[in-house]
């Protein structure tokens, strides 16, 4: 079912959902609704046999990264969109032929490499140190978190908030902590379903075969 319905429509939904992300850092809870709906009426529609072929291994890959994510969201590690974003591929396209690794963990791991590198340029522009590239946090005046284009994604994580303020705006998570001039702690906010959107878009055209062949170099030298 290579570059089928379901691959063209999860790749458009993605992409779509990643554009949404950089541009607003916000989806509508409906859009994800909606589309997995859709998918899952697609999958069941054009490869829904598949699903008989299944082993409880495959089941278990298939909703591990939902339940992964799913704890971050509960610990207000990550954001809802991306928890969302996750169960969609999930009910969209849990098993395509030919693979080993449901679609899930694909997109995941691919989703990864643009992650670390996003990260990375965000922390050095943030405070141009290693020791941010370690930590992924520093320490910044309030307005310069609100104003600065180099802190843009960037979020509160300031500990005497009490708890996660992945849902809070910055500008109310600063005017808790004492306003513009308060000196805040901070922490890269990558938009994690830009990146997943990614990891889709080379899960559908590559599949499984590039990470299983590193994973196999990797722990049995090939």
């Amino acid at each position: 079912m290579e570059h089928s319905l379901v691959d063209a429509y999860i790749i458009v939904v993605m992409t779509v959902a990643g554009v949404l992300d950089l541009l607003y850092r916000e989806i509508e809870p409906l859009y994800w609704v909606y589309s997995t709906l859709v998918g899952a009426v697609l999958y069941l529609k054009e490869a829904g046999h598949l699903l008989e072929e299944l082993s409880l291994i495959h089941m278990i890959l298939a909703i591990l990264p939902v339940l992964v994510v799913a704890a971050l969201y509960m610990a207000g590690a990550i954001g809802g969109a991306d928890l969302l974003a996750l169960v969609f591929l999930a009910a969209s396209s849990p098993y395509l032929p030919g693979d080993i690794l449901p679609v899930t963990v694909q997109a995941v791991i691919y989703a990864s490499i643009p992650s670390l590198i996003h990260r990375i340029i965000m922390a050095w522009r943030g405070c141009g140190r290693a020791s941010c590239l370690l930590s992924g946090r520093v320490r910044v005046e309030g307005w310069r978190l609100l104003r600065d284009p180099r802190f843009r994604w960037w979020l509160v994580s300031d500990r005497r908030l009490g708890k996660p303020a992945i849902d809070l705006e910055n500008w109310e998570a600063v005017a808790r902590l004492g306003g513009g001039e308060a000196v805040v702690e901070a922490s890269p906010g990558l938009p994690y379903t830009a990146h997943l959107a990614v990891g889709t878009v080379a899960a559908s055209l590559l599949g499984d075969e590039p990470i299983l062949r590193l994973f196999l170099q990797l722990f049995f030298g090939g």
